[in-house]
C-alpha cells in the first residue's frame, strides 16, 4: 500500500507544505535542519497533531481529507511508531511491553505473548523478555521499542530519531536492527534522523525538508550528485564505500581500501570518508599513506571557497580541495589523477 502525505499547516514561525508519497516496502528518509518541521510531519500523518488543509492516505484508507472533513483516531491507524526517546511502559516486563499493542487490539493474553515473543526473536531481543525498562540500557529500550511496533503488524512503521540518543559505538548495530525491522515487513516506513549515515544507509530515497517545505527528493546518489541547498551539500559531505571487511582492509571486490582502528567483525561493512580528508595528485606520491589509487576525474563543481571533485572507477569518490589546491595540482575533467587517504581518517560500520 502506498501512503499519500499531502499537509498544509502552520508550526510556529514556518508554514509545513509537504507533498510525497511512500510506495509499499519503501523505506523514506526525512532529514533537515533543526525546527524544519520533520517531527511536526510524523505527529500528523500518525494523527498526533492536526493535519490542516490536504489528505493523508494509506493504500484505500484515508485517514485525514480536508475537502471531506474525514479524521481517523489515532488508535485505528495502525501505526508503528518508534518515537526518539521509548516511552515503554514502567510497570510491565519487556515482553508485556511488546504485547501491550496486540493485547490492546482484542488479542487474547496468550496469542498477544506469542505475537509479541516472535516480534522480539525477529529482532533477536527475545533474551530481554522478562526485563522491566529501568533495567534497559537506552540502546535496549529502542530495540525492545521497534519491536513493539512490529508486534501490532502495522501499516505504516514511523521511527524518530531512531540512532539519535544512542553513542556512536551502537549506532551501527542498530541500523541493522532497523534495517532487519522493515525487511519483516511490506509496510512503508518513514524515518526522522539528522545523521548522514542514517540517511544513506537507511532510506531507499531521501526526503529533504527545510523551514517546512521539500527542497530536494531523491536517492542518497542522486542528492549528492547535484545538492539543491547548502544544508544538501553539507549534510552530505562524506563518501560511504561498501563492501566485505576483513581485519582492516575493507575489499569491493575492484578496490581495498585500509581502514582505521576498529571492533567490528568482518564482514558486510560501510567505510565513510570525508570528502576534506582525501588528498589529489598529479603523480604517485611518495611515503604517502596507505591508501593510493589512480583514477580519473569525472566532474569538477567550483564554489566560492571549495571545489568538489568527483573521480570514477575503482570507486567513485567525491573530494573536496580549496581553489588554489586544485590549481596547485593542475588538473581538469577527465584527467587522470592519483588520489590518497591516511587509514586513520576511514572509519568503519557493519553493513
Amino acid at each position: 500500500m502506498t501512503l499519500v502525505v499531502r499537509i498544509t499547516r502552520d508550526i510556529g514561525p514556518h508554514h509545513l507544505d509537504v507533498d510525497l508519497e511512500v510506495a509499499t516496502g519503501e523505506r523514506l528518509v526525512i532529514v533537515g535542519p533543526n525546527a524544519a518541521g520533520k517531527t511536526s510531519l510524523l505527529r500528523s500523518i500518525i494523527g498526533l497533531d492536526p493535519a490542516g488543509d490536504g489528505r493523508i492516505a494509506l493504500g484505500s484508507e484515508v485517514w485525514h481529507d480536508s475537502a471531506t472533513g474525514a479524521d481517523t483516531a489515532v488508535e485505528a491507524r495502525r501505526v508503528g511508531f518508534v518515537p526518539q526517546h521509548p516511552t515503554l511502559l514502567a510497570h510491565l516486563d519487556a515482553l508485556a511491553n511488546v504485547a501491550y499493542g496486540p493485547r490492546s487490539r482484542g488479542a487474547g493474553r496468550a496469542e498477544s505473548r506469542a505475537i509479541a515473543m516472535n516480534a522480539m526473536e525477529t529482532l533477536a531481543v527475545d533474551h530481554l523478555s522478562g526485563r522491566r525498562p529501568d533495567t534497559l540500557s537506552g540502546g535496549e529500550a529502542q530495540r525492545v521499542a521497534i519491536a513493539r511496533a512490529l508486534a501490532i503488524e502495522p501499516s505504516l512503521l514511523v521511527l524518530d530519531e531512531p540512532t539519535s540518543a544512542l553513542d556512536i559505538a551502537a549506532r551501527p548495530g542498530m541500523r541493522a536492527l532497523i534495517s532487519t525491522a522493515t525487511a519483516a515487513s511490506e509496510a512503508p516506513a518513514v524515518i526522522v534522523t539528522h545523521d548522514a549515515v542514517d540517511a544513506l544507509t537507511l532510506g531507499d530515497r531521501i526526503a529533504v525538508l527545510e523551514q517546512g517545505r521539500l527542497t530536494q527528493v531523491g536517492t542518497g546518489r542522486e542528492l549528492a550528485a547535484a545538492p539543491r541547498t547548502p544544508y544538501v551539500a553539507e549534510l552530505l559531505g562524506i563518501n560511504l564505500i561498501r563492501g566485505s571487511l576483513q581485519g582492516l582492509v575493507l575489499s569491493t571486490g575492484a578496490f581495498e581500501l585500509t581502514v582505521g582502528a576498529h571492533d567490528i567483525d568482518d564482514g558486510p561493512a560501510i567505510a565513510t570518508v570525508r570528502p576534506r580528508s582525501i588528498s589529489l595528485h598529479r603523480s604517485r606520491p611518495e611515503g604517502s599513506p596507505r591508501n593510493v589509487w589512480q583514477s580519473r576525474v569525472t566532474s569538477i563543481d567550483r564554489g566560492a571557497d571549495r571545489v568538489r571533485v568527483r573521480l570514477t572507477e575503482p570507486v567513485e569518490i567525491v573530494v573536496d580541495l580549496t581553489p588554489a589546491g586544485l590549481s596547485a595540482i593542475g588538473v581538469g575533467e577527465g584527467d587522470e589523477v592519483w588520489a590518497s587517504v591516511k587509514a586513520s581518517e576511514v572509519t568503519v560500520a557493519s553493513g
